[in-house]
Protein backbone atom coordinates (compact mmCIF):
# COMPACT_ATOMS: atom_id res chain seq x y z
CA UNK A 1 0.00 0.00 0.00
CA UNK A 2 1.37 3.16 -0.93
CA UNK A 3 2.27 6.13 1.48
CA UNK A 4 -0.54 8.66 0.17
CA UNK A 5 -2.82 5.65 -0.06
CA UNK A 6 -1.95 4.80 4.02
CA UNK A 7 -2.66 8.50 4.80
CA UNK A 8 -5.89 8.39 3.16
CA UNK A 9 -6.98 5.32 4.93
CA UNK A 10 -6.04 7.25 8.28
CA UNK A 11 -7.47 10.05 7.52
CA UNK A 12 -11.18 8.12 6.88
CA UNK A 13 -10.60 6.15 10.07
CA UNK A 14 -9.46 9.54 12.06
CA UNK A 15 -12.83 11.21 10.92
CA UNK A 16 -14.93 8.08 11.40
CA UNK A 17 -13.67 8.04 14.80
CA UNK A 18 -14.32 11.83 15.39
CA UNK A 19 -17.53 11.68 14.17
CA UNK A 20 -18.60 9.37 16.87
CA UNK A 21 -18.48 11.89 19.86
CA UNK A 22 -19.50 15.00 20.40
CA UNK A 23 -16.74 17.80 21.36
CA UNK A 24 -17.07 19.50 24.87
CA UNK A 25 -18.74 22.97 23.56
CA UNK A 26 -21.22 20.76 21.43
CA UNK A 27 -22.29 18.61 24.76
CA UNK A 28 -22.60 21.79 26.44
CA UNK A 29 -24.48 23.74 24.19
CA UNK A 30 -27.07 20.51 23.80
CA UNK A 31 -26.90 20.40 27.65
CA UNK A 32 -27.90 23.53 28.12
CA UNK A 33 -30.47 23.53 25.40
CA UNK A 34 -32.12 20.58 27.41
CA UNK A 35 -31.44 22.71 30.68
CA UNK A 36 -33.41 25.37 29.46
CA UNK A 37 -36.40 23.69 28.00
CA UNK A 38 -36.89 21.67 30.99
CA UNK A 39 -37.18 23.08 34.64
CA UNK A 40 -37.05 20.99 38.39
CA UNK A 41 -39.94 19.41 39.07
CA UNK A 42 -41.81 19.65 35.27
CA UNK A 43 -42.22 17.19 32.71
CA UNK A 44 -39.26 16.53 30.03
CA UNK A 45 -37.71 15.01 27.36
CA UNK A 46 -35.39 12.33 26.06
CA UNK A 47 -33.00 13.14 23.63
CA UNK A 48 -30.49 11.00 21.65
CA UNK A 49 -28.07 11.70 18.47
CA UNK A 50 -26.46 8.61 16.39
CA UNK A 51 -23.73 9.63 13.95
CA UNK A 52 -21.60 6.91 11.48
CA UNK A 53 -23.97 4.11 12.98
CA UNK A 54 -23.18 5.18 16.99
CA UNK A 55 -25.11 6.30 19.55
CA UNK A 56 -22.98 9.56 20.48
CA UNK A 57 -25.26 11.13 22.61
CA UNK A 58 -28.43 10.20 25.27
CA UNK A 59 -30.02 12.09 27.76
CA UNK A 60 -33.07 12.37 29.52
CA UNK A 61 -34.54 15.29 31.72
CA UNK A 62 -37.36 16.14 33.64
CA UNK A 63 -40.59 13.56 35.06
CA UNK A 64 -42.46 10.71 33.22
CA UNK A 65 -45.18 11.20 36.17
CA UNK A 66 -45.24 14.16 38.42
CA UNK A 67 -47.60 12.91 40.91
CA UNK A 68 -45.57 10.35 41.65
CA UNK A 69 -41.70 12.20 40.92
CA UNK A 70 -40.95 9.35 38.55
CA UNK A 71 -38.23 10.43 36.23
CA UNK A 72 -37.01 9.94 33.03
CA UNK A 73 -35.67 7.42 31.94
CA UNK A 74 -33.90 4.60 29.90
CA UNK A 75 -37.29 2.62 30.62
CA UNK A 76 -39.91 5.90 30.14
CA UNK A 77 -42.50 5.21 26.92
CA UNK A 78 -43.35 8.23 24.98
CA UNK A 79 -46.02 8.21 22.72
CA UNK A 80 -44.71 9.62 19.47
CA UNK A 81 -47.87 10.45 17.69
CA UNK A 82 -46.92 10.50 13.74
CA UNK A 83 -43.87 9.68 13.80
CA UNK A 84 -45.16 6.25 14.06
CA UNK A 85 -46.12 6.17 10.03
CA UNK A 86 -42.44 5.36 9.46
CA UNK A 87 -43.52 1.82 10.94
CA UNK A 88 -46.63 1.27 9.59
CA UNK A 89 -45.56 1.78 6.33
CA UNK A 90 -42.55 -0.71 7.05
CA UNK A 91 -45.22 -2.94 7.43
CA UNK A 92 -46.42 -2.53 4.12
CA UNK A 93 -43.04 -2.14 2.78
CA UNK A 94 -42.52 -6.18 4.65
CA UNK A 95 -45.89 -7.52 2.90
CA UNK A 96 -45.02 -5.92 -0.17
CA UNK A 97 -41.99 -7.50 -0.24
CA UNK A 98 -43.17 -11.13 0.22
CA UNK A 99 -45.95 -10.71 -2.43
CA UNK A 100 -48.52 -10.06 0.02
CA UNK A 101 -49.99 -7.45 -1.71
CA UNK A 102 -48.66 -4.66 -4.42
CA UNK A 103 -48.20 -0.97 -3.75
CA UNK A 104 -50.18 -1.07 -7.26
CA UNK A 105 -52.95 -2.40 -5.98
CA UNK A 106 -56.34 -0.57 -5.90
CA UNK A 107 -57.34 -0.04 -1.63
CA UNK A 108 -60.98 -1.18 -2.44
CA UNK A 109 -59.53 -5.02 -3.08
CA UNK A 110 -59.09 -5.26 0.56
CA UNK A 111 -61.95 -2.13 1.73
CA UNK A 112 -64.40 -2.77 -0.70
CA UNK A 113 -66.78 -0.33 1.21
CA UNK A 114 -64.85 2.84 0.33
CA UNK A 115 -66.08 5.13 -2.89
CA UNK A 116 -67.89 2.56 -4.65
CA UNK A 117 -68.83 5.05 -7.79
CA UNK A 118 -65.38 6.81 -7.74
CA UNK A 119 -63.82 5.06 -10.99
CA UNK A 120 -60.22 6.38 -10.53
CA UNK A 121 -57.91 4.12 -9.21
CA UNK A 122 -57.10 4.43 -5.05
CA UNK A 123 -54.17 2.57 -4.75
CA UNK A 124 -51.48 1.99 -1.50
CA UNK A 125 -48.84 4.07 -2.84
CA UNK A 126 -51.17 6.60 -3.00
CA UNK A 127 -51.96 6.08 1.00
CA UNK A 128 -48.34 6.13 1.79
CA UNK A 129 -47.83 9.27 0.40
CA UNK A 130 -50.62 11.27 1.11
CA UNK A 131 -51.53 11.62 -2.23
CA UNK A 132 -55.47 9.89 -2.10
CA UNK A 133 -57.39 12.83 -1.65
CA UNK A 134 -59.29 11.08 1.27
CA UNK A 135 -60.37 13.62 3.85
CA UNK A 136 -58.74 13.78 7.52
CA UNK A 137 -60.91 11.98 10.00
CA UNK A 138 -60.04 14.32 12.64
CA UNK A 139 -60.98 17.07 10.78
CA UNK A 140 -64.02 15.56 10.04
CA UNK A 141 -65.05 15.41 13.36
CA UNK A 142 -63.56 18.32 14.19
CA UNK A 143 -66.41 19.44 11.52
CA UNK A 144 -69.31 17.86 13.31
CA UNK A 145 -68.18 19.38 16.42
CA UNK A 146 -66.51 16.38 18.42
CA UNK A 147 -63.02 16.90 20.12
CA UNK A 148 -61.14 14.13 19.24
CA UNK A 149 -59.41 13.77 22.93
CA UNK A 150 -63.11 14.42 24.59
CA UNK A 151 -64.65 11.11 22.86
CA UNK A 152 -63.36 7.96 22.07
CA UNK A 153 -62.85 6.73 18.68
CA UNK A 154 -61.31 3.81 17.27
CA UNK A 155 -60.22 2.42 13.83
CA UNK A 156 -63.83 1.07 12.94
CA UNK A 157 -64.88 4.18 13.86
CA UNK A 158 -63.04 6.02 11.59
CA UNK A 159 -63.96 3.45 8.48
CA UNK A 160 -67.14 4.32 9.20
CA UNK A 161 -66.79 7.66 8.53
CA UNK A 162 -64.61 7.13 5.81
CA UNK A 163 -67.40 5.01 4.01
CA UNK A 164 -69.97 7.52 4.54
CA UNK A 165 -67.50 9.74 2.52
CA UNK A 166 -68.98 9.90 -1.39
CA UNK A 167 -66.10 12.16 -2.88
CA UNK A 168 -62.36 12.89 -2.27
CA UNK A 169 -59.86 16.16 -1.86
CA UNK A 170 -58.67 16.01 -5.41
CA UNK A 171 -57.98 12.88 -7.61
CA UNK A 172 -55.91 10.56 -6.32
CA UNK A 173 -52.07 10.77 -7.29
CA UNK A 174 -52.69 14.83 -8.25
CA UNK A 175 -51.42 16.47 -5.15
CA UNK A 176 -49.77 15.61 -1.88
CA UNK A 177 -52.22 16.65 1.34
CA UNK A 178 -51.22 14.96 4.43
CA UNK A 179 -54.28 13.22 5.60
CA UNK A 180 -54.39 10.61 8.67
CA UNK A 181 -57.09 9.11 7.31
CA UNK A 182 -54.25 7.46 4.72
CA UNK A 183 -52.29 5.66 8.01
CA UNK A 184 -55.40 4.14 9.43
CA UNK A 185 -56.81 2.34 6.66
CA UNK A 186 -52.74 1.15 6.08
CA UNK A 187 -53.45 -0.18 9.13
CA UNK A 188 -56.71 -1.55 8.27
CA UNK A 189 -55.10 -3.26 5.00
CA UNK A 190 -52.34 -5.05 6.98
CA UNK A 191 -55.56 -6.81 8.99
CA UNK A 192 -57.13 -7.73 5.87
CA UNK A 193 -54.00 -8.99 4.55
CA UNK A 194 -52.37 -11.17 7.01
CA UNK A 195 -55.90 -11.95 9.00
CA UNK A 196 -54.03 -10.68 11.83
CA UNK A 197 -54.39 -7.77 13.94
CA UNK A 198 -52.50 -4.77 13.17
CA UNK A 199 -50.95 -4.51 16.10
CA UNK A 200 -50.15 -8.03 16.74
CA UNK A 201 -48.21 -8.30 13.21
CA UNK A 202 -46.25 -4.69 14.34
CA UNK A 203 -45.29 -6.23 17.64
CA UNK A 204 -43.91 -9.36 15.76
CA UNK A 205 -41.61 -6.93 13.51
CA UNK A 206 -40.70 -4.63 16.70
CA UNK A 207 -39.39 -7.83 18.50
CA UNK A 208 -37.46 -9.23 15.17
CA UNK A 209 -35.88 -5.36 14.74
CA UNK A 210 -34.39 -5.73 18.48
CA UNK A 211 -37.30 -3.19 19.64
CA UNK A 212 -39.29 -4.85 22.17
CA UNK A 213 -40.36 -1.41 24.13
CA UNK A 214 -41.93 -0.78 20.90
CA UNK A 215 -45.60 -1.02 20.29
CA UNK A 216 -48.75 0.95 18.92
CA UNK A 217 -51.81 0.93 22.00
CA UNK A 218 -55.30 0.75 20.57
CA UNK A 219 -57.09 1.54 23.84
CA UNK A 220 -56.55 4.65 26.10
CA UNK A 221 -57.26 2.10 28.85
CA UNK A 222 -54.15 -0.02 28.18
CA UNK A 223 -51.57 -0.32 30.62
CA UNK A 224 -48.59 1.04 28.83
CA UNK A 225 -45.33 0.05 31.21
CA UNK A 226 -43.33 3.09 32.32
CA UNK A 227 -45.44 5.42 30.50
CA UNK A 228 -44.80 8.80 30.54
CA UNK A 229 -47.96 10.76 31.21
CA UNK A 230 -48.74 14.26 28.88
CA UNK A 231 -48.96 17.47 31.20
CA UNK A 232 -49.78 21.07 29.67
CA UNK A 233 -49.15 23.99 32.13
CA UNK A 234 -52.55 25.86 32.14
CA UNK A 235 -51.63 27.83 35.03
CA UNK A 236 -50.09 24.77 36.69
CA UNK A 237 -49.03 21.38 35.68
CA UNK A 238 -52.19 19.25 34.40
CA UNK A 239 -52.40 15.72 32.63
CA UNK A 240 -53.31 16.15 29.46
CA UNK A 241 -56.99 14.51 28.67
CA UNK A 242 -56.47 11.68 25.97
CA UNK A 243 -59.40 8.95 25.07
CA UNK A 244 -58.37 8.56 21.43
CA UNK A 245 -58.10 4.29 19.92
CA UNK A 246 -57.14 5.59 16.76
CA UNK A 247 -53.87 3.98 15.40
CA UNK A 248 -51.62 3.23 12.65
CA UNK A 249 -51.81 7.14 12.20
CA UNK A 250 -50.06 7.47 15.68
CA UNK A 251 -50.58 5.72 18.99
CA UNK A 252 -47.10 4.42 18.96
CA UNK A 253 -45.55 4.19 22.58
CA UNK A 254 -41.76 3.69 22.63
CA UNK A 255 -38.54 4.49 24.55
CA UNK A 256 -35.96 6.47 23.00
CA UNK A 257 -33.30 3.43 22.72
CA UNK A 258 -35.70 1.56 20.98
CA UNK A 259 -35.54 4.56 18.80
CA UNK A 260 -31.75 5.02 18.54
CA UNK A 261 -31.58 1.29 17.36
CA UNK A 262 -33.73 1.77 14.41
CA UNK A 263 -31.46 4.79 13.54
CA UNK A 264 -28.21 3.22 13.45
CA UNK A 265 -30.26 0.09 11.58
CA UNK A 266 -30.80 3.16 9.07
CA UNK A 267 -27.59 4.18 8.87
CA UNK A 268 -25.79 1.29 8.87
CA UNK A 269 -28.07 -1.17 6.20
CA UNK A 270 -28.28 -3.83 8.99
CA UNK A 271 -31.01 -5.30 9.81
CA UNK A 272 -32.22 -9.12 10.60
CA UNK A 273 -35.49 -8.24 9.43
CA UNK A 274 -34.68 -6.01 6.43
CA UNK A 275 -31.89 -5.94 3.45
CA UNK A 276 -29.96 -3.41 2.70
CA UNK A 277 -31.93 -2.77 -0.55
CA UNK A 278 -35.27 -2.53 1.42
CA UNK A 279 -33.89 -0.03 4.45
CA UNK A 280 -32.44 2.29 1.28
CA UNK A 281 -36.32 2.51 -0.46
CA UNK A 282 -37.82 3.27 2.89
CA UNK A 283 -35.75 6.12 3.11
CA UNK A 284 -36.61 7.72 -0.41
CA UNK A 285 -39.60 8.87 -1.95
CA UNK A 286 -41.94 6.63 -3.57
CA UNK A 287 -40.56 5.75 -7.65
CA UNK A 288 -42.41 6.63 -10.56
CA UNK A 289 -45.04 9.04 -8.81
CA UNK A 290 -45.37 12.63 -9.04
CA UNK A 291 -45.06 13.26 -5.27
CA UNK A 292 -41.27 13.85 -4.36
CA UNK A 293 -41.45 15.10 -0.51
CA UNK A 294 -43.29 12.33 1.26
CA UNK A 295 -42.58 8.73 1.05
CA UNK A 296 -42.79 5.56 3.34
CA UNK A 297 -43.93 7.80 6.52
CA UNK A 298 -40.63 9.93 5.99
CA UNK A 299 -41.00 14.11 4.71
CA UNK A 300 -38.28 14.91 2.64
CA UNK A 301 -36.60 18.41 2.01
CA UNK A 302 -33.98 20.91 3.12
CA UNK A 303 -32.51 22.53 6.38
CA UNK A 304 -31.29 25.61 5.49
CA UNK A 305 -30.19 24.32 2.60
CA UNK A 306 -28.90 20.92 3.25
CA UNK A 307 -30.77 17.53 2.26
CA UNK A 308 -32.38 16.09 5.40
CA UNK A 309 -35.55 13.60 5.67
CA UNK A 310 -37.42 13.72 8.72
CA UNK A 311 -41.08 13.80 10.47
CA UNK A 312 -42.79 15.63 13.56
CA UNK A 313 -45.44 13.94 15.86
CA UNK A 314 -47.87 15.94 18.41
CA UNK A 315 -50.78 14.45 19.95
CA UNK A 316 -52.00 16.47 22.44
CA UNK A 317 -48.85 17.57 24.97
CA UNK A 318 -46.81 14.57 23.71
CA UNK A 319 -44.55 15.77 21.02
CA UNK A 320 -41.52 13.77 19.17
CA UNK A 321 -39.39 14.80 16.04
CA UNK A 322 -36.83 13.20 14.48
CA UNK A 323 -34.13 14.46 11.83
CA UNK A 324 -32.25 12.57 9.46
CA UNK A 325 -28.93 13.86 7.37
CA UNK A 326 -27.73 11.34 4.99
CA UNK A 327 -24.72 13.21 3.86
CA UNK A 328 -23.15 13.69 7.22
CA UNK A 329 -24.60 10.06 8.70
CA UNK A 330 -26.56 12.03 11.48
CA UNK A 331 -29.53 11.44 13.10
CA UNK A 332 -31.21 13.17 15.63
CA UNK A 333 -34.36 12.17 17.99
CA UNK A 334 -36.21 14.51 20.38
CA UNK A 335 -39.64 12.61 22.50
CA UNK A 336 -41.53 15.06 24.79
CA UNK A 337 -44.13 14.81 27.35
CA UNK A 338 -44.36 18.68 27.93
CA UNK A 339 -46.98 20.74 26.26
CA UNK A 340 -44.45 23.41 26.76
CA UNK A 341 -41.48 22.32 25.17
CA UNK A 342 -41.34 22.13 21.35
CA UNK A 343 -39.19 19.25 19.89
CA UNK A 344 -39.36 20.44 16.54
CA UNK A 345 -37.43 23.37 17.17
CA UNK A 346 -35.18 21.62 19.43
CA UNK A 347 -33.88 19.01 17.17
CA UNK A 348 -33.11 21.74 14.29
CA UNK A 349 -31.43 23.78 17.27
CA UNK A 350 -28.99 20.39 17.73
CA UNK A 351 -28.05 20.17 14.26
CA UNK A 352 -27.12 23.55 14.03
CA UNK A 353 -24.56 23.02 16.84
CA UNK A 354 -23.53 19.52 15.21
CA UNK A 355 -23.15 20.52 11.64
CA UNK A 356 -20.97 22.72 10.19
CA UNK A 357 -21.63 26.49 9.41
CA UNK A 358 -20.60 25.60 5.58
CA UNK A 359 -22.36 23.10 5.18
CA UNK A 360 -25.91 24.69 7.05
CA UNK A 361 -25.28 27.85 4.03
CA UNK A 362 -28.46 29.58 4.44
CA UNK A 363 -30.83 30.86 7.20
CA UNK A 364 -33.16 28.60 8.74
CA UNK A 365 -36.25 31.06 8.10
CA UNK A 366 -35.17 34.14 5.73
CA UNK A 367 -35.75 37.28 7.06
CA UNK A 368 -35.83 39.30 4.24
CA UNK A 369 -35.68 39.16 0.39
CA UNK A 370 -32.07 38.40 -1.05
CA UNK A 371 -32.49 41.61 -2.89
CA UNK A 372 -34.51 44.95 -3.02
CA UNK A 373 -36.69 46.11 -5.52
CA UNK A 374 -37.97 49.06 -6.40
CA UNK A 375 -39.96 51.04 -4.15
CA UNK A 376 -43.90 50.98 -4.35
CA UNK A 377 -45.88 53.76 -2.99
CA UNK A 378 -48.62 52.98 -0.25
CA UNK A 379 -51.47 53.81 -2.21
CA UNK A 380 -50.34 51.14 -5.00
CA UNK A 381 -50.76 48.47 -2.54
CA UNK A 382 -54.10 48.53 -1.41
CA UNK A 383 -56.02 45.46 -2.49
CA UNK A 384 -56.95 42.00 -1.29
CA UNK A 385 -54.57 39.27 -1.26
CA UNK A 386 -54.71 35.60 -1.57
CA UNK A 387 -52.65 32.35 -0.96
CA UNK A 388 -53.96 29.53 -3.57
CA UNK A 389 -55.32 27.83 0.12
CA UNK A 390 -57.63 30.83 0.36
CA UNK A 391 -55.53 32.19 3.18
CA UNK A 392 -56.18 36.36 3.01
CA UNK A 393 -54.42 39.57 3.58
CA UNK A 394 -56.10 43.17 3.04
CA UNK A 395 -54.22 46.19 2.47
CA UNK A 396 -56.37 49.30 3.03
CA UNK A 397 -55.44 53.00 3.78
CA UNK A 398 -56.88 54.36 7.66
CA UNK A 399 -56.23 58.12 8.57
CA UNK A 400 -52.75 56.70 9.93
CA UNK A 401 -51.17 55.27 7.26
CA UNK A 402 -51.11 51.88 5.65
CA UNK A 403 -52.78 48.99 7.48
CA UNK A 404 -53.06 44.98 7.11
CA UNK A 405 -56.34 43.07 8.02
CA UNK A 406 -56.70 39.89 8.51
CA UNK A 407 -59.37 37.65 9.47
CA UNK A 408 -60.23 37.62 13.15
CA UNK A 409 -57.77 40.03 13.69
CA UNK A 410 -56.91 43.14 14.54
CA UNK A 411 -56.08 45.37 11.71
CA UNK A 412 -51.82 46.06 11.68
CA UNK A 413 -50.31 49.33 11.02
CA UNK A 414 -47.30 48.78 8.63
CA UNK A 415 -44.23 51.50 7.94
CA UNK A 416 -41.96 52.05 4.76
CA UNK A 417 -38.49 50.04 5.16
CA UNK A 418 -36.35 50.83 2.38
CA UNK A 419 -36.84 49.53 -1.84
CA UNK A 420 -40.04 47.23 -1.72
CA UNK A 421 -39.88 46.56 2.06
CA UNK A 422 -42.47 47.25 4.61
CA UNK A 423 -42.75 46.13 7.55
CA UNK A 424 -45.48 46.42 10.98
CA UNK A 425 -44.25 48.61 12.92
CA UNK A 426 -45.21 47.31 16.50
CA UNK A 427 -43.04 44.26 15.07
CA UNK A 428 -40.76 45.53 12.78
CA UNK A 429 -39.42 41.34 12.47
CA UNK A 430 -42.84 41.21 10.55
CA UNK A 431 -41.58 42.17 6.88
CA UNK A 432 -43.25 42.66 3.58
CA UNK A 433 -42.12 42.81 0.13
CA UNK A 434 -44.31 43.75 -2.58
CA UNK A 435 -43.19 42.39 -6.37
CA UNK A 436 -44.72 42.86 -9.42
CA UNK A 437 -44.89 39.36 -11.24
CA UNK A 438 -45.13 39.53 -14.75
CA UNK A 439 -47.89 36.83 -15.16
CA UNK A 440 -49.53 36.75 -12.03
CA UNK A 441 -49.74 40.65 -11.38
CA UNK A 442 -48.71 41.97 -7.40
CA UNK A 443 -47.47 40.01 -4.60
CA UNK A 444 -46.88 39.96 -1.47
CA UNK A 445 -44.42 37.69 0.48
CA UNK A 446 -44.16 37.71 4.30
CA UNK A 447 -41.23 37.25 5.93
CA UNK A 448 -40.78 36.06 9.92
CA UNK A 449 -38.02 34.71 11.98
CA UNK A 450 -40.23 31.82 13.17
CA UNK A 451 -41.20 30.31 9.79
CA UNK A 452 -41.07 30.01 6.27
CA UNK A 453 -42.18 32.86 3.99
CA UNK A 454 -45.27 32.87 2.45
CA UNK A 455 -46.69 34.61 -0.67
CA UNK A 456 -50.43 35.72 -1.58
CA UNK A 457 -51.42 37.51 -5.04
CA UNK A 458 -53.57 40.46 -5.29
CA UNK A 459 -57.29 39.25 -6.73
CA UNK A 460 -59.60 41.56 -8.70
CA UNK A 461 -62.68 42.39 -6.33
CA UNK A 462 -65.51 43.91 -7.14
CA UNK A 463 -68.54 44.18 -4.78
CA UNK A 464 -70.56 46.62 -7.04
CA UNK A 465 -74.17 45.07 -7.34
CA UNK A 466 -73.44 42.15 -5.34
CA UNK A 467 -76.09 40.55 -3.49
CA UNK A 468 -75.16 39.85 0.04
CA UNK A 469 -78.48 38.21 1.07
CA UNK A 470 -78.33 35.41 -1.24
CA UNK A 471 -76.75 33.29 0.42
CA UNK A 472 -78.47 33.07 3.37
CA UNK A 473 -80.20 29.97 4.40
CA UNK A 474 -79.70 26.33 5.68
CA UNK A 475 -77.36 24.06 4.24
CA UNK A 476 -76.55 20.26 4.78
CA UNK A 477 -73.75 18.13 4.18
CA UNK A 478 -75.03 14.57 4.00
CA UNK A 479 -71.72 12.57 4.43
CA UNK A 480 -71.39 13.95 7.93
CA UNK A 481 -74.50 14.78 8.63
CA UNK A 482 -73.68 18.25 9.39
CA UNK A 483 -76.12 21.32 8.93
CA UNK A 484 -74.84 25.53 8.95
CA UNK A 485 -77.39 27.91 8.53
CA UNK A 486 -75.84 31.75 7.32
CA UNK A 487 -77.50 35.12 7.49
CA UNK A 488 -76.51 38.57 6.56
CA UNK A 489 -75.86 41.06 9.03
CA UNK A 490 -73.94 44.11 7.56
CA UNK A 491 -71.59 45.29 5.46
CA UNK A 492 -69.32 42.00 4.43
CA UNK A 493 -70.34 40.43 7.87
CA UNK A 494 -72.79 37.18 8.69
CA UNK A 495 -73.64 35.13 11.60
CA UNK A 496 -72.95 31.01 11.26
CA UNK A 497 -74.73 28.64 13.22
CA UNK A 498 -72.78 25.52 13.27
CA UNK A 499 -73.30 22.47 15.44
CA UNK A 500 -75.24 24.62 17.35
CA UNK A 501 -72.31 27.26 18.13
CA UNK A 502 -72.59 30.86 16.61
CA UNK A 503 -70.23 32.27 14.63
CA UNK A 504 -68.87 35.27 12.99
CA UNK A 505 -68.39 34.98 8.96
CA UNK A 506 -66.88 37.67 6.61
CA UNK A 507 -66.61 38.54 3.08
CA UNK A 508 -62.93 38.38 1.75
CA UNK A 509 -63.53 38.14 -2.11
CA UNK A 510 -67.34 37.73 -3.65
CA UNK A 511 -68.74 34.32 -2.77
CA UNK A 512 -65.30 33.97 -0.41
CA UNK A 513 -66.42 33.47 3.12
CA UNK A 514 -63.90 32.55 6.23
CA UNK A 515 -65.66 31.24 8.84
CA UNK A 516 -63.66 30.20 11.97
CA UNK A 517 -61.24 27.68 10.83
CA UNK A 518 -63.23 26.98 7.27
CA UNK A 519 -62.80 28.85 4.17
CA UNK A 520 -66.60 28.93 2.28
CA UNK A 521 -66.82 29.10 -1.77
CA UNK A 522 -70.21 29.88 -2.80
CA UNK A 523 -71.11 28.38 -5.47
CA UNK A 524 -73.66 29.92 -7.98
CA UNK A 525 -76.14 28.84 -11.30
CA UNK A 526 -76.21 30.69 -14.52
CA UNK A 527 -79.11 32.58 -12.61
CA UNK A 528 -76.86 33.29 -9.85
CA UNK A 529 -78.74 31.93 -7.80
CA UNK A 530 -76.80 29.73 -4.85
CA UNK A 531 -77.48 25.49 -4.88
CA UNK A 532 -74.37 25.04 -3.14
CA UNK A 533 -71.84 25.81 -0.54
CA UNK A 534 -68.13 24.25 -1.09
CA UNK A 535 -66.65 24.32 2.73
CA UNK A 536 -62.80 23.46 3.10
CA UNK A 537 -60.29 23.58 5.92
CA UNK A 538 -56.71 22.47 6.29
CA UNK A 539 -57.28 18.93 5.50
CA UNK A 540 -61.01 18.82 3.88
CA UNK A 541 -61.38 20.38 0.31
CA UNK A 542 -64.62 21.01 -1.50
CA UNK A 543 -67.13 19.14 1.03
CA UNK A 544 -70.33 20.05 -0.63
CA UNK A 545 -73.11 21.64 1.54
CA UNK A 546 -76.60 21.32 -0.28
CA UNK A 547 -78.99 24.11 0.51
CA UNK A 548 -81.73 22.74 1.83
CA UNK A 549 -83.61 26.55 3.09
CA UNK A 550 -83.71 30.09 1.11
CA UNK A 551 -83.70 32.43 4.31
CA UNK A 552 -83.99 35.67 1.89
Amino acid sequence: MTRLLISSFLLLILGALQSQSLTPIQEKAIHTLVTDNVKKGSPGLAIGIVQQGKIIYEHYAGLANLAHEVPIDELTRFNIASNGKQFTALCILQLANTGKLNLADDIRTYLPDLYPTLTAPITIRHLLQHSSGIRDVYDLWALQGITWWKHTFDNDDALALLIKQQELNFAPGTEHLYSNSNYILLAQIIKVVTGTDFIDYANTLFDKLGMPHTSFVSSHMQVVPHKASPYANWQGWMEYPYLSDTHGDGALFTTLQDQLRWETMVQTKISKVFSAETIETSQKAIANTAISDYGFGLTFGQYRGLEYHYHEGSTGAWKASFLRFPTENLAIVVMSNSGSINPFDLSRRCADILISKDKLAKDRYPRRPDTLGPYIAPTALLGTYRTKGGYFFRFVKQAEGLYMERYGRESIQLEHEAGNLYHQVSDPDWKQAFTKDPIKGLQVTGFYPSHDPYTLTRIEVNWQDYNYTSINGDYLNEETGVRLTIEFQQDDKYVILLNGEKLEGQLYAPDFLLVDGYKIQIVRDEDGIVPRLLVNSNRIQHLHFERITNNN
